[in-house]
């Protein structure tokens, strides 16, 4: 769903893109194509930029959360280790803003810095950065993200088709 949702993004971002060049609008499309712009699913309550890149490094090394974590959200492209070897320092039961599934994010020349409210949180902070290497490669911008989440649950469903149909009654 977050792949569907960054399709549609990127799809009309790109169509306004083209738009804007046909119409020899280059400072239109100079400002849609901007390289701090963040394309980070779903979006960031705060975001700011920070002056210059992060050189990410070829295998990323997490320290902070334990290797399960860290594979879920990477995949064999990183690995958990003791803090003094991490590209990214993670650390969890802070208290923030929005509880347990809220996080800080700081990406610096030096590597990233995530504070989070629980192990779920900080796993959110780690699907971030991978977002932005992906959407970034070798080099990411430096920024600080805060976020949390809108409601305490993620989702719910209503399958009407199998259950009564609600009326404002109830």
């Amino acid at each position: 769903s977050i792949l569907v949702a960054m399709k549609i993004h990127l799809t009309k971002l790109f169509s306004d893109y083209n738009h804007y060049i046909e119409n020899k609008n280059f400072r239109r499309a100079k400002r849609i194509m901007k390289f701090n712009e963040a394309m980070i699913y779903p979006k960031p309550r705060k975001i700011s930029f920070q002056a210059g890149k992060a050189d990410v490094p070829a295998r990323l090394n997490v320290s902070g959360l334990d290797q399960a974590a860290v594979q879920a959200v990477f995949g064999g492209d990183a690995s958990a280790v003791s803090s003094g070897n991490a590209w990214i320092d993670c650390e969890t039961g802070v208290s923030l803003k929005g509880g347990a599934e809220a996080y800080k994010l700081k990406v610096s020349k030096n590597g990233v810095s995530v504070k989070a409210g629980s192990r779920l949180g900080a796993m959110h902070a780690l699907r971030s950065i991978k977002q932005l290497v992906r959407q970034f490669g070798a080099a990411i911008p430096c920024l600080e993200i805060e976020d949390w989440p809108e409601f305490p649950f993620r989702g719910a469903m209503l399958d009407i088709s199998r259950d009564r149909v609600p009326t404002m009654a109830s």
